[in-house]
This record gives C-alpha cells, structure tokens and sequence, in this order.
C-alpha cells in the first residue's frame, strides 16, 4: 500500500460535503464485510518526543481531517500544508476523546517529563512534541463497525495488514530515534509488541499503554484512573472484564513515568472491589 495518497484523493477531499466521514469518494479496499476508508494522516512529525499510537482514524477524527483539508484545498493552499493542518485538526479528535486522553498523560505526569503545563498543550502551542498515529492508520470498518476487537484482526485482514505494514511499520524509522510510545489500549500495545518481537522498535521506547480514551467507552477512563470501583459499575458494563489488563497496563506507564521522572509514582490504583 502507498505510504503517501494525499495527491491520489485531494480532488475528492475538496469535493466533499461538509462533515462528512466515510464516504465512497474515499474507500480504499471494500470485501464485502471489511472497508477500508483513506484519511489524510499521512503527516510525519520527525521531531517528536511522545508517540500515541491509536487503533485506527474514528468518526470524528475523520470529520474535522476531511474538514480542514476540504476548506484548504478549495484555498488552493500547498498538499504538504494542508495534510499537515488535517493531522493537528483530527488527531484523536473530540472533546470527549482528548479530554479523556489528557486526563489520563496528565495523571502519570507525562507533562512534567516533556516540559509542559497540561497535556492539552501537546494539541495546541506544542503539537511540535506529539506525533499521532494508529495501528490501522486509514479509517478502518469491519460488518460497518468501527475496528476495535483485536490485532489478530488487524494481521487476518489483508487490506488492515497491508496498512499496518507498509504505513504504520515503515513510517517508524522516519520518527526521532529517542521518541517514546504510549499506547491507546490494548490493540495499539499489541501492535507495538509484534513490532518489538519483528525487531521494527526497541522495547525500551514503548513505555505505557493507557485505557482507549474514547467517549463511547463510558466509565472506562474513570475505572483506569481509580475514580470508579468496580461495585459501582453496572452489572452488564463491559469494563468489569477488563479490570486485570487496567492494572497491567497501569503499572507498565507507573513503572516507566517513575523510570523517566526519577522518583516513585504509585501502582495500580484499578481496584477489583
């Protein structure tokens, strides 16, 4: 798959109507129960310290990239600035998604190791710090749900394999060789690990894996961050299954941030009660 198809679909991201996400325009691959949907994230920030790694491009990520690039290209503006506008615009987009995102970097102090005030800085004065990316960096659907299951789902899909490998994979030695990964639930923390296992990334650099911060997920950022107990969720809430891989992944980011910080930061504040 090419690594870079802004010149392929920019007469189609110009003609769209606004607010639009997945439209025909813009599919890439289409079995029959798997789509795969372009998403104008194809721009790299070299000099980045802090790598997010999502599971792939959202509804509302893909409204405000597809926004941003239909204003600018009917502007006439430069390819290059408009997709690197797209990226700032969409990257885990949404007041829910980011305010659930900073909660959670600002709760392990990523802020302080980076210099900042907030984490909300990372997606205003100092985007220059972040690269956003995603397993699956194009919009990604299987039986027209958003794809959010598991990797194997990722590596038995030939078109999600395909992107993974050629954008995901081989856009990795274009990053800051001392940059660090945090990833975006357990889909993005597995993807990373097969890159560890491949020898593509250095198990050093991936130093957390946070609960996926969407606003569709309901308690799921609050349970991670200990402000809700597992008696105070509903009998039939989903996130009362994954209260050991919270844990997990708490205590990898509390071990690193304290690592990276230089003094102890608490573990595991998921409780199973």
């Amino acid at each position: 798959m090419e690594r870079n198809m802004f010149g392929r679909f920019a007469r189609a991201l110009r003609a769209l109507p606004a607010d639009t996400d997945r439209h025909p325009s813009l599919l890439i691959n289409d079995d029959g129960r798997n789509t795969l949907y372009y998403v104008p994230f194809e721009h790299v920030n070299p000099s980045a310290k802090l790598v997010l790694v999502g599971i792939s491009p959202g509804p509302n990520q893909m409204r405000a990239a597809n926004n941003t690039c239909r204003e600018l290209l009917q502007k006439e503006l430069p390819h290059d600035d408009v997709a690197a506008a797209a990226k700032r615009a969409g990257a885990f987009g949404g007041d829910k998604f980011r305010n659930n995102l900073c909660s959670m970097l600002d709760h392990f102090h990523v802020p302080e190791w980076l210099g900042l005030r907030s984490s909300g800085e990372l997606f205003t004065t100092h985007n220059h710090l972040l690269y956003s990316t995603s397993v699956v960096s194009h919009a990604a659907y299987v039986g027209g749900k958003y794809l959010s299951d598991s990797f194997k789902t990722v590596l038995k899909v030939p078109a999600f394999q395909e992107c993974f490998e050629d954008v995901f994979v081989a856009r990795l030695p274009e990053l800051n060789p001392e940059a660090k990964f945090i990833a975006l639930g357990h889909v993005p923390l597995a993807a990373l690990e097969w890159c560890i296992e491949k020898g593509h990334l250095d198990r050093s650099r991936v130093i957390g894996a946070i609960a996926h911060p969407s606003g569709e997920a309901g308690s799921q950022t609050k349970v991670f961050l200990g402000e809700k107990k597992l008696h105070e969720l509903k009998p039939k809430d989903p996130v009362r299954h994954r209260m050991s891989t919270f844990s997990a992944h708490y205590d990898l980011t509390a071990e690193s941030m304290s690592s990276i910080l230089g003094r102890e930061l608490p573990r595991s504040v998921v409780t199973h009660s």
